[in-house]
């Protein structure tokens, strides 16, 4: 890896060391811009929200689908940009709600997913942060999301943080609003949100040396596979997509149930799959899956709350118990440091911090591609 690329992975990792301080810095700041926003708008007659986005965006989405119907009533969904204005706008009904994510507000289809709900008389929100970018000039309505620069090209870290937390804001105060939750509830489920700061800086701290030392001392980057269920089914695909970015390895991100209908067929001695097994619905079939990859001979990190699983594992990552539907605010901070530190052992580099030509072309497919109407 060029002298360079370790410099700005190195910069990751004090990204990652610093999630905990991000939300303690912005959150009440966050917390305000959402409130604000969400003064005009009549909640009453949205009978159904879309989260929308590409890449971590999009899985932002689909970590707080279970906790935004929890605290709403509604039902909600994640669903990428292009599946949505290309397939599905067509079919959404006119009294929702769509929450399109965009950390630049640049993000051609993102922008597409603005226009072509407000033509079918969709409600719009954009959750970006920058005020003046095409997405925000584009919405209905405008949340700020409050995001540190980054080096540049790096792998998004803070980023995911902060459109975590500004989707689960948005939950809370539609079911403040929707009567939901009483003032009282309102203000308590913001305090956890708030408060999972200190449990983000207790994990770090736990398990950063840990996770440097596993990843260099092991085989952990043969063909990686990342499973999860539920919200964490989102964590798996931001996990894999570090990873790509990271090492420019293939990862594969797989919900917790189809391992044995899809990843069964292909493990091989030593082959490493991490599962994420917070306590919740999916912790049986969590145990059922690690037994059946052990049986096959592959190899187990996981990452759990329930020091039971520790003995069926290669490698246990302890996590602090949180609610399941929180836990991806927390899931994730250990994915990003194995993506980094696999990153410095094996000399390796996201493409588009070594070359300006696939920079170019990788910024030209995200931003420059043409906005159907």
């Amino acid at each position: 890896m060029a002298e360079q690329g370790i410099d700005v992975t190195k910069k990751v990792i004090g990204e990652i060391l610093g999630q905990a301080q991000l939300v303690r810095e912005t959150f009440a700041e966050l917390k305000q811009n959402v409130e604000k926003t969400f003064e005009p708008i009549d909640v009453s007659q949205i009978t159904k929200v879309y989260y929308t986005g590409c890449g971590d965006s999009y899985f932002a989405g689909v970590a707080v689908r279970y906790f935004f119907e929890m605290n709403t009533g509604l039902q909600c969904e994640g669903i990428e940009a292009l599946e949505f204005s290309r397939y599905h706008v067509g079919f959404a009904p006119k009294d929702s709600l769509l929450v399109a994510i965009s950390n630049s507000g640049k993000v051609s289809r993102a922008i597409e997913c603005v226009i072509k709900a407000k033509k079918r008389g969709i409600g719009t929100i954009a959750v970006t942060k920058s005020l003046q970018s095409p997405l925000a000039l584009e919405a209905d309505y405008v949340i700020q999301a409050i995001i540190p620069p980054m080096p540049s090209g790096a792998v998004g870290t803070r980023s995911y943080t902060a459109s975590l937390l500004g989707a689960y804001l948005i939950a809370l105060v539609i079911g403040l609003k929707r009567g939901v939750l009483s003032n009282e509830a309102y203000e308590q489920k913001c305090r956890q949100l708030a408060s999972l700061a200190d449990t983000m800086q207790a994990l770090i701290e736990a398990q950063q040396s840990a996770l440097a030392d596993y990843v260099n001392t092991h085989t952990v980057e043969d063909n990686l596979v990342i499973i999860g269920g539920g919200p964490n089914y989102a964590t798996a695909l931001f996990g894999a997509a570090k990873v790509l970015e990271a090492v420019n390895m293939d990862c594969i991100p797989q919900m917790l149930e189809e391992w044995a209908h899809l990843q069964f067929h292909t493990v091989y001695p030593n082959k490493y799959t991490i599962v994420l097994a917070p306590s919740g619905h999916g912790m049986s079939r969590a145990v059922e899956q690690i037994r059946g990859i052990k049986d096959t001979g592959g190899s187990v990190i996981c990452l759990s709350d329930n020091e039971a699983l520790r003995d069926l594992c290669d490698h246990f990552i302890q996590m602090p118990s949180a609610a399941e539907e929180l836990t991806p605010y927390l899931y994730c901070i250990p994915l990003e440091f194995i993506a980094t530190y696999l990153s410095l052992k094996l000399g390796k580099s996201m493409r588009m911090r070594m070359d300006d030509f696939l920079k170019e072309v990788n910024f030209r497919q995200i931003f420059d591609s043409a906005i159907e109407q």
